[in-house]
């Protein structure tokens, strides 16, 4: 039976124009990551595509998936990156803001990661010590169910 989590957090940076949605175990953290426009209600809106063309959601679990992943407490990491069944881990990249935005995010789950799993060891992923891990310039946005719609009305 697979272990509970310790804790479960959804967080946006609006600086990369993304949401983090992690789960903690002990020797795991697994992430779900979206990309998202912060609105001045303090709620995200998503892009997903229901018929081949783009919409607006707020709802996370419906926005088309950026990437999912795993770190794990040796710091080995597996990612899916995109959506579909005809091009599983496809992902399109346009020019350098994309590339940075991914950069910023991958970096971003293994900050949460090495920071949150208590089983982490920095040793065994490389680091001599955490604070190789540059900190996140900014603060991320903490979101809650209230700040998730379930409408666009």
């Amino acid at each position: 039976m697979a272990e509970p989590p310790i804790k479960i957090a959804r967080i946006h940076r609006p600086e990369m124009g993304v949401t983090i949605h992690y789960e903690v175990h002990d020797y795991h953290v697994d992430f779900k990551v979206r990309e998202g426009t912060l609105q001045p209600d303090g709620s995200v809106v998503y892009t997903y595509f229901p018929d081949s063309a783009s919409e607006p959601t707020w709802e996370f679990e419906q926005a088309e998936r950026y990437f999912d992943g795993t770190v794990k407490w040796d710091g080995c990491s597996h990612f899916n990156f995109g959506e579909g069944e005809e091009n599983p881990g496809y992902m399109h990249l346009c020019g350098a803001a994309a590339f940075r935005q991914l950069g910023e995010a991958l970096r971003e789950c293994f900050w949460i990661a090495a920071n949150e799993m208590p089983r982490f060891d920095p040793e065994c992923a490389g680091l001599k010590a955490l604070g190789e891990i540059v900190p996140p310039a900014m603060p991320p946005v903490v979101l809650t169910p209230k700040s998730e719609r379930t409408n666009l009305s």
